[in-house]
């Protein structure tokens, strides 16, 4: 790269802070990918380096736009880089987000190598209450009905139509599904478990998230009349068996 500071270009001391003068795809960002602007390639290194005084922006007093423009990079292969250049990425490295391609364009992950295992998730929430509510869903009195019993069957409702609702996961047929709720009166919640379990390459985390969500959502739908502060919380996956990734157990249980 030549040494003729063009504006967007921060050389001197420092010759691996590049600005350019819109985002970056995300995969732009990852330290190893390579790029071409102009002439020269650039590889993406590591950040955590501060600005420096002879920098063409700081002494013209602009704003940094490190957080969304900038990011820095070593010279993989010089040449002479100019303003307008476009940043092509010449090889990308694997961000570990599955649902973008090379490009940072979303994508349905192709799951055809995988091979078939046996998949359980076990996500859980809570929903606090006051009160009445709390008396009303655990006696079975509201106008409505059956708080529990409707929730239970809308959370199962919701695991089987996961993909219509969570755009990139795939259509799945699951072995079981089972949702379960626990009236906690000394702090005043509901908590509310989805077990979903099946035989596939992909599935059931998001199945058993969106399961507990939905469920929580009927409990205040069919409590609203009497207590509009409700408040869900605290949804998280509890347990995963199955696939590459093998065995997770959150220590947040």
């Amino acid at each position: 790269m030549d040494n003729q500071a063009e504006p967007g270009l921060c050389f001197d001391r420092y010759k691996e802070n590049i600005l350019f003068d819109v985002a970056l795809p995300p995969p732009a960002r990852v330290p190893g990918t390579r790029l071409a602007v102009g002439e020269a390639v650039l590889e993406t290194s590591d950040g955590g380096k501060q600005c420096f005084d002879q920098c063409p922006l700081f002494g013209q007093g602009r704003p940094c736009l490190l957080a969304e423009r900038s990011f820095f990079a070593k010279v993989a292969r010089g040449g002479v880089v100019q303003t307008g250049d476009y940043a092509e990425v010449e090889k990308a490295v694997s961000n570990g987000l599955t649902h973008f391609d090379e490009s940072g364009n979303a994508v349905m992950v192709d799951v055809s190598a995988k091979g078939t295992s046996i998949r359980r998730a076990v996500a859980k929430g809570t929903i606090s209450v006051n009160a009445e509510t709390l008396a009303t869903v655990r006696d079975g009195t509201t106008k409505k009905g059956d708080v529990l019993g409707v929730a239970r069957i809308a959370g199962i409702f919701a695991v089987k139509r996961t993909s219509d609702l969570i755009p990139l996961c795939h259509p799945l047929i699951f072995d079981t599904c089972k949702v379960d709720f626990t009236v906690d009166e000394k702090n005043m919640q509901i908590e509310a478990s989805c077990t979903v379990g099946l035989s596939g390459k992909t599935g059931a985390e998001m199945e058993a998230l969106t399961g507990v969500s939905v469920a929580l959502l009927t409990v205040y739908d069919m409590c609203k009349a009497i207590d509009k502060k409700m408040v869900i919380g605290n949804i998280r996956l509890c347990e995963k068996s199955g696939g590459r990734s093998g065995h997770f157990v959150n220590d947040l249980n």
